[in-house]
């Protein structure tokens, strides 16, 4: 590459192609692209961390609530929030389980 061409970048057409500095004096380039890297990095962080609250608060939901049957004396209904809580749990936790056999016996880890 000779002095002052320029990579393109294969990134979102809603940022476009930006060039990186290959010599002094581009610095003007990099805070668009670092700017984009750190925005879509705090976004996904917000997404993954919000996620993981609302299934916390879903699941003690689930609990106190079927406490409050089992205490008011509701065991049918007791028995079914529990039944509704822990099927899907045991049906994630099985593709769980599949998906990584299947992902380790596909790349053949020591």
């Amino acid at each position: 590459m000779l002095p002052g061409e320029h990579v393109r970048l294969d990134l979102p057409e809603s940022v476009g192609a930006v060039p990186l500095p290959t010599q002094a004096g581009h610095s003007d380039v990099l805070p668009k692209l670092t700017y984009w890297y750190i925005t879509e990095f705090i976004v996904e962080l917000l997404i993954v961390f919000g996620a993981m609250v609302l299934y916390f608060v879903d699941s003690a939901s689930d609990v106190f609530l079927a406490i409050g049957y089992y205490s008011a004396g509701y065991y049918l209904y007791f028995a079914l929030t529990l039944l509704f809580v822990a099927i899907p749990g045991i049906v994630v936790a099985g593709f769980s389980v599949l998906f990584y056999i299947t992902d380790r016996s596909e790349t053949k880890q020591p």
